[in-house]
C-alpha cells in the first residue's frame, strides 16, 4: 500500500545527504580561477568527478572527459534505483530513456555522416557510449550498417525500430535526419508524461511543473532553430513542438516564434509567476545564440526555484527524487561548460556569464 512517508523516508535522506556533496556556486568560482585546464582538473580531484583529470591524462582529449560525463549524466537514477519506491520505478527509466536515445541518435548520424553522405567518421566514433542504458542496442552495428533497414531489424526488439520505420519515408525525402531525431524526442517526452501521469495526485503535481519546464525549454530551443536555419513555416512547427509545457504554449509560443525579440512575450508571461527572473529579460541579445543561451539560462532559474520549493516543502514526495536529478544534471552541464571554456582560454568572466 503507497503512503508518502513510508515510501520516501529512506531516499529521502540518502538523496538530501547526496545533495549537500553537489559543487556549491563557490566552489564553481574557485574552479573558474584555476590558471589553466590542468589547474581545473586538479581542482576536481578533491570533487565526486575524481575521476575525470585521469582521463584526460591518459587521453589529452577533452571530449573523452565529456563522453564520462554524459556516462555519468545517464546513470544518475540507475544508480539509486535500489531506493527507490515502486511507484517511482517506472518513470525513473521514462527519464533514463531520455539517454539512450541521445546515444542512439548520435549512432545514427554517424551511419548517416558515413552511409548517406560519405563523410569520414574516423575522428568521431570513439565518443559514442557502448554500454547498454535500458535496451541492448549493437551500436557499432547501427553505425556499420549498410541501410537503414537493416538498423530497423537490429533496433526492432526495441520500441524505435518502428519509429524509425516511420519516419525513413521523410528523412529519405529531406536528406536529412531532422524527421527522424524530432519523432525520438517526442516519443520520450511522450513516455515521460505517461509515466508522470501514473503517479499519486502529489506527485504528480510536482512532477508535471518539472518536466512542464523541461518542455518548455526543448520547445523553445526548437522554435529557433525551426525559424532560423529550416525556416518552417508556423503551422508546420505547431505540429512538431512537445505538448505539456509548464510555461510556454499555445499563443506563447506562435508569439515567440512570430517576434523579432523573442524574449519580449516570454517576459511578459514570465512576469506574473516569476517576477524576479523576469527581470533578467530586460537586455536583448543581438545574436540568436546569445539569446537562446540567455533563455535557457532563465528557464534553469525557473527549475531551480521550483527545487528551491522542494527543498523547503513537504519532504516525502518525489520531489526529493527530481530534485536530486535536476542538480546533478546542472552540476554536470556546469563542469562540461567550465572545461570546455578552460580548454579555449575562455576569460573568467566569460565563463562566470555562461554558468
Amino acid at each position: 500500500m503507497f503512503t508518502e512517508v513510508g515510501s520516501y523516508a529512506l531516499i529521502n535522506a540518502k538523496l538530501r545527504a547526496r545533495i549537500s556533496n553537489i559543487l556549491s556556486d563557490d566552489s564553481f568560482t574557485n574552479l573558474i580561477k584555476c590558471p589553466s585546464l590542468t589547474e581545473m582538473f586538479n581542482f576536481l580531484r578533491t570533487t565526486a568527478f575524481a575521476d575525470l583529470p585521469g582521463i584526460y591524462e591518459r587521453t589529452g582529449d577533452l571530449k573523452m572527459v565529456e563522453l564520462e560525463l554524459f556516462k555519468k549524466e545517464a546513470s544518475l537514477f540507475r544508480d539509486i534505483e535500489p531506493y527507490l519506491p515502486p511507484e517511482v520505478l517506472t518513470l525513473s527509466r521514462a527519464y533514463t530513456a531520455g539517454y539512450e536515445i541521445e546515444n542512439l541518435k548520435n549512432a545514427l548520424r554517424l551511419f548517416f555522416d558515413h552511409m548517406v553522405r560519405q563523410q569520414p567518421i574516423d575522428d568521431s566514433i570513439h565518443y559514442l557510449l557502448r554500454e547498454n542504458i535500458l535496451h541492448e542496442i549493437p551500436f557499432d552495428a547501427v553505425i556499420n550498417s549498410s541501410s537503414f533497414d537493416e538498423i530497423i531489424g537490429l533496433l526492432s526488439p526495441t520500441p524505435y525500430g518502428d519509429i524509425i520505420r516511420k519516419e525513413l519515408p521523410g528523412v529519405e525525402r529531406l536528406q536529412s535526419l531532422f524527421p527522424l531525431s524530432n519523432s525520438l524526442d517526442r516519443y520520450y517526452y511522450r513516455q515521460l508524461l505517461e509515466e508522470v501521469k501514473k503517479l499519486p495526485p502529489r506527485d504528480r503535481l510536482i512532477a508535471l511543473r518539472l518536466v512542464g519546464i523541461e518542455i518548455d525549454l526543448q520547445n523553445i530551443n526548437w522554435i529557433i532553430r525551426f525559424r532560423t536555419f529550416y525556416n518552417l513555416p508556423f503551422d508546420t512547427v505547431a505540429g512538431l513542438i512537445i505538448p505539456g509545457g509548464l510555461t510556454v504554449r499555445g499563443n506563447t509560443l506562435q508569439d515567440v516564434f512570430r517576434s523579432q525579440q523573442i524574449t519580449a512575450p516570454l517576459h511578459t508571461m514570465l512576469r506574473k509567476s516569476y517576477p524576479g527572473i523576469a527581470a533578467l529579460m530586460s537586455q536583448q541579445p543581438q545574436e540568436q545564440s546569445s539569446r537562446l543561451t540567455m533563455i535557457e539560462r532563465i528557464l534553469e532559474q525557473i527549475m531551480l526555484e521550483e527545487v528551491r520549493r522542494i527543498m523547503s516543502g513537504y519532504p516525502f514526495t518525489v520531489g526529493i527524487v527530481l530534485a536530486y536529478y535536476i542538480l546533478k544534471r546542472l552540476e554536470i552541464k556546469r563542469i562540461r561548460t567550465v572545461l570546455n571554456a578552460g580548454l579555449l582560454n575562455i576569460s573568467r568572466e566569460r565563463m562566470a556569464s555562461l554558468l
